[in-house]
């Protein structure tokens, strides 16, 4: 008994060793698509054979069987090396291979081993031990902590790299990279500044602040496009309309410092074109592009934490412990996940809802409502994640990780919970009460609450579905004008929604339609002039007359 804890003690801080002083310090690995699952030294064991699907181990003690993580004795007359033949074990020599050296520990790395392929898993056997490895579900690369990813860009804090190019463009980042269709922005202490002919750092490194046209601007969060060179910076500082070419800005409003732009399905690009959703403290908001007014459309008990944009109708949002799907137009959410801990970002790939921790990833599919938690056990970095049509790229503080929609959906259902409904929550809950008493109460307050609700229902969901139909067709209705500010009237919003004047009326919540054009085009008219926009290309953008334009 005492030898058999000590050999136990011996193997486990063997595996301490080989594990955090050799493995894990492997920076040559690139690209480490295997992960360790099984060690063994417990003898000194030397080379591995499969026989009728089951993986057979030889050592100088016999040939043991890999049976659920464990070595179990097989034959304790047959030593040395093994092989098969004629469907038996016999006698053989052990056949060296140098394809996954990189797997080793530093002090194996050039001692010969052996290699066997046993259920998409790698058995390395070296210097008489036993590595036994299973191919991952995802690519991941030794890069440092990544903090940012685009389509040709990573940014982590040892540095901003061009993929493919080893020279560094900045010595890090802490926030996004936004490639443009005419521009690049990397998003740091200040911005940097990047087209097909030049770059500029708009950086104050002294203050650590954006500096554009001698105004400094705070450190930059985060930037969305307007028209070239038009752009919309957020800062610690607010939000800036900023000229690139011009070198000009003018302030649009410093009550929302830092805020979290709404992520779009990935990797379709945004469909809003002249607005973008965002979160600030407890609420999210629209901020139109072209007037730049900013519009609450849902407001939370607790911080918003990030925010996925799938529609008009179904945003999701990620709070401090749950995920929530929220209907704007109907003033409605529900709870998608609770129970979450440390969490990052939201956003999509494909049909896959992801969410990124600081513990790891979690998955929701969105056709079918289940979920599956901590697909990737590792820390992940907010604001680092980028979608293509092919993979999906997240960072986390030990690198990057690529995945493809195939591999994305193995991880899932490996991992795969389904979501209880919440009637069957409620009724385990009153399962595990122990009074029966309490039980009786409980199911009379359901069942009244139901009838109750069945018969109020009836009367006020006609009321109810017209209230919702209206307020999605004034959404529709404000995206019109916005579209057609130079040129919308009465007649044409009525024409295009086949509305009568009573019932625009009405769906403008009792408002003259034409005082909100004309308030729309005012607004406007203020925004254009700060930026020095001509008279005349102002009335062409409004619709105002050029004498009209004087008198205001």
């Amino acid at each position: 008994m005492t030898m058999f804890k000590e050999q136990k003690k011996k193997i486990i801080f063997n595996l301490i060793f080989i594990i955090f002083l050799g493995y894990f310090k492997n920076s040559n690995a690139q690209n480490l698509d295997y992960e360790i699952f099984y060690f063994n030294n417990s003898s000194y064991f030397y080379n591995s054979v499969v026989l009728n699907n089951k993986l057979y181990v030889s050592s100088k003690d016999g040939v043991f069987e890999l049976h659920k993580k464990k070595l179990e004795v097989y034959d304790t007359s047959l030593i040395g090396p093994i092989k098969v033949e004629n469907d038996k074990l016999k006698e053989g020599v052990t056949i060296i291979s140098n394809n996954y050296d990189y797997l080793l520990p530093d002090f194996l790395k050039k001692d010969p081993y052996s290699v066997t392929y046993f259920e998409n898993k790698l058995i390395l056997i070296s210097g008489g031990k036993v590595f036994g490895f299973k191919k991952t579900l995802y690519q991941k690369k030794n890069v440092g902590s990544v903090r940012s990813i685009s389509e040709n860009f990573i940014g982590t804090y040892n540095g901003v790299f061009k993929k493919g190019d080893p020279h560094k463009i900045l010595k890090y980042t802490n926030s996004y990279i936004r490639e443009f269709n005419e521009a690049t922005f990397i998003c740091w202490d200040g911005l940097y500044y990047k087209n097909d002919t030049l770059s500029k750092n708009f950086t104050n490194e002294i203050n650590s602040s954006t500096e554009i046209g001698d105004k400094l601007l705070g450190r930059a969060n985060d930037i969305v496009e307007v028209k070239h060179p038009n752009y919309i910076l957020n800062t610690n500082k607010g939000f800036y309309l900023i000229n690139i070419e011009k070198e000009e800005c003018i302030k649009i409003s410093d009550q929302y410092n830092d805020v979290n732009f709404a992520s779009y399905t990935i990797p379709f690009k945004n469909t809003i074109q002249f607005s973008e959703v965002f979160s600030h403290n407890n609420a999210i908001y629209t901020l139109n592009k072209i007037t730049h007014e900013i519009k609450e459309l849902f407001h939370f008990k607790s911080p918003v934490v990030s925010v996925l944009f799938y529609g008009p109708q179904e945003i999701y949002v990620l709070l401090k412990t749950r995920l929530v799907k929220v209907n704007p137009v109907k003033n409605s959410s529900i709870t998608i996940l609770d129970n979450l801990k440390l969490v990052n970002d939201v956003s999509a790939f494909y049909n896959f809802i992801f969410i990124t921790t600081d513990v790891g990833l979690h998955l929701y599919n969105i056709s079918t409502g289940n979920y599956a938690k901590n697909v990737l056990k590792t820390e992940l970095n907010k604001k680092a994640y980028f979608g293509d049509k092919n993979n999906l790229f997240i960072g986390g503080v030990s690198g990057l990780y690529t995945f493809s929609l195939p591999d994305l959906n193995e991880l899932y259902q490996k991992n795969l919970k389904k979501s209880e409904p919440r009637y069957l929550k409620i009724f385990n809950s009153i399962y595990q009460l122990k009074t029966p008493f309490i039980v009786l109460l409980i199911l009379i307050l359901l069942i009244t609450s139901i009838v109750f609700y069945k018969k109020n229902q009836s009367s006020v969901s006609l009321l109810s579905s017209k209230e919702i139909l209206e307020d999605d067709i004034k959404y529709k209705i404000e995206k019109f004008i916005d579209l057609n500010l130079n040129e919308v009237s009465i007649e044409k919003i009525k024409n295009e929604f086949k509305l009568s004047n009573y019932t625009l009326y009405n769906i403008m919540d009792r408002k003259n339609p034409g005082e909100i054009i004309r308030r729309k085009r005012l607004f406007l008219v203020k925004n254009l002039r700060k930026q020095g926009v001509p008279e005349k290309e102002i009335s062409k953008k409004t619709g105002f007359s050029l004498n009209y334009l004087r008198n205001i």
